[in-house]
């Protein structure tokens, strides 16, 4: 942690005060890559926005042993989509029989997403502290962007 996220290691390791410019995640950079060459395996996920927010669906490939996270495709990142939007977009990539996790609080357009084609989508898990608990596992990767990927 002192090599890798300095700013982190200032207040986790040595217990001082401080904070990350509001960022969540500052260890990410945009590099080449070949993600059908790289070490991993593939995951899909996507979350709901519509006017406020965006609708953004990605492909990434997950290294545990290194712990890289590679972000490999933004299959979607729009506003105002319906769910047929996403199931034709997932479905144009030829990624609509990967398994696909989608927020948990949208339950009904995970339902109308399986009737539209993509069969193999499910619900994240949230329980207690699973949010903290997901961003101080990313925070332990390095994070490498395609630079394809804009959003």
């Amino acid at each position: 942690m002192e090599r890798d996220f300095p700013q982190r290691y200032e207040v986790e390791g040595k217990g001082n005060w401080g904070v990350l410019s509001g960022l969540v995640y500052s260890n990410w950079h945009i590099e080449e890559f070949d993600h059908k060459v790289v070490d991993g395996i593939y995951c899909y996920g996507g979350d709901f926005g519509y006017v406020n927010s965006y609708t953004a669906l990605i492909q990434i490939k997950v290294d545990t042993v290194n712990k890289r996270l590679y972000v490999c495709k933004e299959v979607m990142y729009a506003r105002e989509v319906v769910n047929a939007d996403i199931a034709d977009a997932i479905k144009n990539n030829n990624m609509q029989n990967e398994h696909w996790i989608f927020d948990c609080a949208e339950q009904k357009s995970i339902a109308e997403l399986k009737r539209l084609g993509i069969r193999n989508a499910k619900p994240c898990a949230k329980g207690k502290d699973s949010v903290m608990f997901g961003i101080n596992t990313i925070q332990d990767y390095s994070i490498i962007v395609h630079p394809d990927c804009q959003n």
